[in-house]
């Protein structure tokens, strides 16, 4: 469902960001082109809260990623679009239900980050170890939390999903599952030996001794068991708007080009020490 929108008080912003379009043509030329991030002037480009010095919370954070993204040299096209996609979703955040989901950390911890991921997708499998690595050295500050999203065209991206939910529900063991299936922990093994090991790990030792009946039956409920987490995961993502993946969401917005460490962590800092958004009054 849609989270709570609005902007912060003053007393959270970053001071120097009504200055910024002074320091930077490329952030002058991107914000003309981008709509204002901020609830309180959804009719509003980026540029006129930067003009009128508007400073409010989603300002500070768009522009921030913004400036990171000039940083890294990505095309201006690129920019623009990205900063449209984060200005939409940081207007309205989703408030995931991330409560039956796999998690690395604490639930408690101030900053979720929500990933729908696709096992056969290339851009997934390099974005895995990232988010693992800041999740390890942000254990106190930050959870990680996966979510399925396989796209169409990838044939064997549901199953995959289903051997990892599998390994979860007999032996919670599904971030063991997910690094094995991404080749983060056995990049010397093809993907057909990594699921061969895989299902003989978590699945063959709960059906193997049963009849061919039973089996057959046993496979029918774990497909289903499967297939349901699968259309949940699907059905919140399209929800909230996912259209690609992997698709991250800092405390429900969206990052685009979130599998990159800089601009991660960039976003996380920023939700520490802005906090979250409050009610704006000029809605």
């Amino acid at each position: 469902m849609l989270a709570f929108a609005g902007c912060t008080s003053t007393q959270n912003v970053d001071p120097n960001v009504a200055h910024m379009s002074s320091l930077d043509p490329v952030l002058v030329q991107t914000a003309a082109e981008i709509a204002s991030p901020c609830p309180c002037m959804p009719k509003h480009y980026f540029l006129d809260d930067l003009k009128l010095k508007q400073g409010c919370r989603e300002s500070t954070i768009l522009t921030h990623q913004i400036m990171h993204w000039i940083q890294l040299g990505l095309p201006t096209h690129d920019i623009i679009s990205a900063g449209n996609d984060m200005a939409a979703s940081l207007r309205q955040p989703w408030d995931f239900d991330n409560s039956h989901s796999p998690r690395l950390n604490d639930a408690k911890n101030p900053v979720e980050i929500t990933i729908f991921s696709d096992f056969e997708c290339p851009a997934c499998q390099r974005a895995a170890p990232v988010l693992h690595e800041v999740a390890q050295n942000r254990r106190r500050e930050v959870s990680l939390v996966m979510r399925h999203f396989p796209i169409p065209g990838h044939a064997n991206a549901p199953g995959l999903a289903a051997l990892a939910i599998l390994a979860d529900k007999f032996d919670h063991a599904f971030w063991p599952a997910h690094d094995l299936i991404f080749g983060i922990t056995q990049e010397e093994l093809s993907l057909r030996e990594r699921v061969k090991k895989l299902s003989d790990l978590y699945l063959k030792p709960h059906i193997d001794n049963l009849s061919a009946e039973e089996s057959a039956t046993k496979s029918d409920e774990l497909a289903e068991f499967a297939m349901t987490i699968l259309r949940r995961d699907q059905q919140e993502g399209k929800a909230a708007g996912v259209a690609y993946v992997p698709s991250i969401f800092i405390n429900g917005t969206l990052l685009p080009i979130g599998g990159e460490p800089g601009g991660l962590n960039i976003r996380i800092d920023d939700e520490l020490k802005l906090g979250p958004a409050v009610q704006c009054n000029q809605i």
